[in-house]
């Protein structure tokens, strides 16, 4: 299991899943914190080495939505672009 090239037929809903949690997130972005550090130790989902083998589309995908909505940084103010860590133009280490 979880190899994308089997998968192929999982990746249409996995991306209407997305589109479908993108809605509420972005709802209740006025009134979240901007990080909340409750759910900080939720990152830990995230890491450690890769398995051998996959989880699958779906539940990567869930993963990634449950965690990755709980521990985003809720700036979204119209001039917040995010951040920008590093660069490897000779402009950027001068």
């Amino acid at each position: 299991m979880g190899d994308p090239l089997k998968e192929q037929a999982e990746t249409l809903p996995a991306l209407r899943q997305v589109v479908d949690a993108a809605g509420p997130y972005l709802d209740r972005l006025p009134r979240r914190l901007v990080y909340d550090r409750a759910a900080e130790p939720m990152l830990g989902e995230l890491g450690g080495p890769l398995p051998e083998e996959g989880e699958g589309t779906r539940a990567a995908v869930e993963r990634l939505l449950e965690v990755g909505t709980a521990t985003s940084t809720a700036s979204a103010g119209p001039r917040f672009f995010h951040f920008v860590i590093g660069g490897s133009t000779p402009a950027a280490r001068s």
